[in-house]
């Protein structure tokens, strides 16, 4: 099955809601309260509108198969030109094959536009998806990482240490 990168519906906190009720935080850097709070929702929503995170360049593209939204697809460009990756694909659809060719559609046009010079990924060390999905689509593994994240604990957010890898990505000239 082929997917399309859609505007992702910035307007639909149900669809945002929606989406990370169907995904397996245990992968997730950040995890996240479902429903998310309103307020952030609404921030969140906000950045996605006007491809502004706070000051720094953003696009946000929503993942469809058959018509169905599966996930969602971003980048942050970072003052050096460089861009950071975030995926989110409902654990029903992991492990498709769908956020290869999302990646793929994303890599392509923002490159053909100059966005950005390269991509970022920063991957849980046990999510064998994601980090099947970055090396597929071109990535290198760089380094391991050891970072302080944050996670949701049933009415508060708490810092708790993360492992993972980070993931590379330059265009082909």
């Amino acid at each position: 099955m082929t997917v399309k990168l859609k505007p992702f519906p910035a307007q639909d906190s149900t669809a945002l809601n929606d989406l990370y009720a169907q995904v397996n935080q245990r992968y997730c850097l950040v995890h996240l309260p479902v429903p998310l709070p309103q307020e952030e929702t609404a921030r969140y929503l906000e950045v996605i509108r006007t491809g502004n995170n706070a000051g720094q360049p953003f696009v946000c593209f929503g993942i469809y198969a058959e018509a169905v939204l599966i996930g969602k697809i971003e980048l942050t460009r970072q003052d050096d030109g460089d861009a950071e990756l975030d995926v989110v694909i409902r654990e029903s659809e992991t492990g498709k094959g769908y956020g290869t060719q999302a990646l793929g559609i994303l890599l392509k046009e923002v490159y053909r536009r100059g966005w950005c010079r390269a991509v970022y990924a920063y991957v849980s060390r046990d999510n064998s998806h994601a980090r099947r999905m970055l090396t597929h689509a071109g990535f290198r593994q760089m380094r391991a990482f050891q970072a302080d994240v944050m996670r949701w604990d049933g009415g508060s957010y708490r810092v708790e240490p993360q492992t993972g890898y980070e993931y590379i990505y330059y265009p082909q000239n």
